[in-house]
């Protein structure tokens, strides 16, 4: 057997440490990206179960998939009837902005259940960047709370009767305003559903910048969004 040449060894002895230094770079690079911040350790964000997110204890991936498809188009279709409606003020109601939320909310988690019922796995919730984790999140365990509380105060507070107004309209108003809140229930129930406790300040957040964009409306075009929120400074 002839020796190697001395071209061979050059050649061998470059390529290795090369290798040697890619792979050790490789992992670092990962760490980098997937390191979690203080404030995703503080929330617990990798102690939540993706799978949870995409499976069900009463119905099979595919019904869940199939349930949060048809809901995103319908909501879909509602919010572009709404816009057409409510117009430039659309994204001054409470109402509007958590159906919004809703109906991305549904578009995301039924491209993650299809992820699912392919590739059996739950890589596209793991894999995301924690930002995009975290607002995933947030919209999960949000909804709930502002739906129901949507839902309480219209119906108590708000509603006028439906006389006299347009078919077009009532069905708007009862998407917005009652059948969300059975469509979150039924995520809620086919879902397995997860509220950690630290997560208890997002809706309350959520509700006080809320009552800031309200304050903000009415500076400057000098009207409440909702009656009940103004206040007779006068009489003070």
């Amino acid at each position: 057997m002839s020796a190697p040449s001395t071209s061979e060894i050059v050649m061998l002895t470059s390529a290795a440490p090369t290798d040697g230094i890619q792979e050790a770079k490789q992992p670092s690079q990962e760490t980098s990206v997937c390191r979690p911040n203080l404030f995703h350790r503080w929330l617990r964000l990798q102690e939540l179960e993706s799978e949870r997110a995409v499976t069900s204890c009463m119905v099979s991936p595919r019904s869940l998939l199939a349930f949060r498809f048809i809901v995103a188009l319908y909501y879909t279709a509602v919010l572009i009837a709404a816009l057409v409606f409510y117009k430039t003020t659309f994204f001054s109601f409470l109402t509007t902005i958590s159906s919004t939320s809703l109906c991305v909310y549904m578009w995301v988690a039924s491209y993650h259940s299809f992820m699912y019922c392919r590739h059996k796995n739950t890589n596209s919730i793991d894999s995301l960047f924690w930002v995009l984790k975290m607002g995933f999140w947030f919209h999960y365990i949000s909804l709930p709370c502002f739906h129901s509380l949507i839902t309480t105060t219209y119906w108590i507070f708000l509603y006028a009767g439906f006389e006299n107004l347009p078919v077009y309209f009532i069905w708007v108003d009862l998407s917005l305003h009652a059948f969300a809140i059975f469509i979150v229930l039924g995520e809620v129930l086919l879902a397995r559903y997860q509220f950690p406790v630290r997560f208890w300040f997002v809706p309350v957040l959520l509700l006080v910048l809320y009552m800031f964009l309200t304050w903000f409306i009415h500076a400057i075009w000098h009207y409440w969004v909702y009656s009940f929120l103004g206040v007779d400074l006068k009489g003070m």
